[in-house]
């Protein structure tokens, strides 16, 4: 039976967590919007023809680390306890953060793409640690609620941002808003993280494997032999593939497809990010707390006729 899944608000095993992981995709999601949706207000770029490498340069930075450390961090949220894991990951994101934001000011383009991967790397080792932690906090008949509200916190995020990007190039000095915004987020995420309740580790004496390729390959071997994971697996990386695809080019769709503006942008990513939310949340209610892929095949052949929709009209 499920959980009321805003129940777990009152939780102090489970709204730490939750508010860690909102604070560090808000960062995530604030820096890339700032760089894709307002590129041209921070000086950044001046035409159409700067900012669509720039665009593709930035959203790639922020999909190859998830290749490359995701092992990595499935091993460290092993081998270590992982609230104190946590606790120095956000702190790692604040340092980069404050990196980030002289990028900002000075519109320096080498220290946004070098803080720029070391975010993104930062996030790519949290994913997991996240994700490991969240079954020890909270009991087995609220995992589907309680992952709902991770995702749909995490896309909320995006309607944030589609706001703030179309509102402040007009209003404020984007660049110094976004840095002081950024910074202030991380600082908070940081305080979340030390509200995370105590977990041992569950492999203390785990071997770290130095070389990321051999353990990414070892895990992709693990998998393949679980049907059930490995297909889990696959399902989840199409989703977000889909997902990264659809985010990273609505800004070249509506400028050079529609001929539109930044509000049109924005537009497309309330809806977009509004559409996963209310269906991470729903999930709860459709599936009643019972783990299953009952609707991912329905869900996947509807997202496919979207697509192609979308192609014929464009």
């Amino acid at each position: 039976m499920a959980t009321r899944q805003f129940s777990l608000f009152k939780s102090n095993r489970f709204w730490p967590l939750f508010l860690t992981h909102i604070l560090g995709k808000l960062n995530n999601q604030l820096f890339k919007g700032t760089l894709i949706l307002g590129g041209f207000a921070i000086g950044l770029t001046k035409t159409d023809s700067e900012l669509m490498p720039f665009t593709v340069l930035v959203a790639s930075l922020f999909i190859l680390p998830f290749f490359l450390f995701s092992a990595t961090g499935g091993q460290l949220a092993d081998k270590y306890e992982k609230p104190h894991l946590v606790q120095r990951l956000k702190a790692f994101e604040l340092t980069t953060v404050i990196l980030l934001s002289f990028g900002l000011v000075f519109s320096n383009y080498y220290i946004l793409l070098a803080a720029s991967f070391l975010l993104v790397t930062q996030t790519a080792l949290f994913t997991p640690l996240k994700y490991s932690l969240l079954p020890e906090q909270i009991e087995e008949k609220a995992l589907i609620g309680g992952n709902g509200l991770l995702e749909a916190g995490a896309y909320g995020t995006v309607l944030f941002v589609a706001l703030f990007t179309a509102a402040t190039p007009s209003v404020f000095p984007a660049a110094e808003v976004t840095a002081f915004a950024m910074t202030l987020i991380a600082a908070l995420g940081l305080w979340a993280a030390y509200k995370v309740p105590p977990a041992s580790a569950a492999v203390p004496d785990l071997k770290l494997n130095p070389n990321i390729f051999a353990e990414t390959l070892s895990l992709f071997k693990i998998a393949r032999k679980r049907e059930v994971t490995f297909l889990t697996i696959l399902g989840i990386g199409w989703f977000w593939f889909v997902a990264t695809v659809f985010l990273s080019q609505f800004p070249s769709y509506a400028q050079n497809t529609l001929r539109a503006d930044g509000q049109v942008i924005a537009l497309f990513l309330i809806i977009f990010a509004s559409g996963i939310s209310i269906g991470a949340l729903l999930c709860n209610l459709l599936l009643r707390g019972l783990i299953t892929a009952r609707y991912v095949p329905l869900a996947a052949i509807f997202m496919a006729l979207f697509c192609l929709d979308l192609y014929n009209i464009s």
